[in-house]
C-alpha cells in the first residue's frame, strides 16, 4: 500500500474541515445555552384585564367630553 503526498494532504484537509465544522458546532450549542430566555408572554386573561382597563378610561373621557358646553 503505497501514499503518496496528493493523498496525504487531501486527507489532512477533509479532517481539518470536520474538526472545524465540530468546533463551531459545538461553539453555537454553547451560545445558545447560555442565552437567557425571553420573559414569558403575559396571559390571554392579562391582555384581557388590560384591554378592559384601558377601555374604561376611554369611556371615562369620553363621557367626560360629551358634558363640556
Amino acid at each position: 500500500m503505497q501514499f503518496n503526498i496528493g493523498d496525504l494532504i487531501s486527507t489532512l484537509f477533509i479532517l481539518v474541515i470536520f474538526i472545524a465544522m465540530f468546533y463551531l458546532l459545538i461553539k453555537m450549542i454553547k451560545k445558545v445555552k447560555t442565552t437567557p430566555l425571553p420573559p414569558p408572554s403575559s396571559t390571554l386573561q392579562h391582555q384581557v384585564a388590560q384591554l378592559v382597563i384601558r377601555v374604561n378610561d376611554l369611556e371615562k373621557q369620553v363621557h367626560e367630553l360629551s358634558k363640556r358646553p
